[in-house]
């Protein structure tokens, strides 16, 4: 080959799952012993592992029960959990008379 193609996308790190998939284009290669032809190529993107994790709490008994928090790991991009279309709904079947003998609840 004297002169290799150029390959091209618009894709990004950044392009997101509702645009997939991308063209992969090919283009500029030279030699003279070949009539060369492309053939488009497609990049897709697939979403990216997302885990929540419902953070462990602790209670006194009687006491009322905690908010209920969760860790994110595996956001990209700038992502946060403000980003979830949805938020994940956390819940547990404690209730501020739960006895100790029942630990622990989901």
């Amino acid at each position: 080959m004297n002169t290799l193609p150029t390959l091209s996308t618009t894709a990004t790190s950044a392009s997101s799952v509702a645009g997939s998939p991308y063209a992969i284009t090919a283009s500029g290669a030279v030699n003279a012993n070949y009539t060369i032809s492309y053939v488009p190529g497609t990049l897709t993107v697939t979403p990216a592992s997302l885990t929540i994790i419902a953070d462990n709490q602790t209670k006194v008994y009687g006491a009322a029960v905690p908010a209920l928090t969760a860790s994110y790991a595996g956001f990209v991009n700038g992502d946060t959990p403000l980003s979830l279309t949805t938020s994940p709904t956390l819940s547990t079947t404690a209730t501020p008379a739960s006895s100790v003998a029942g630990s622990s609840y989901p």
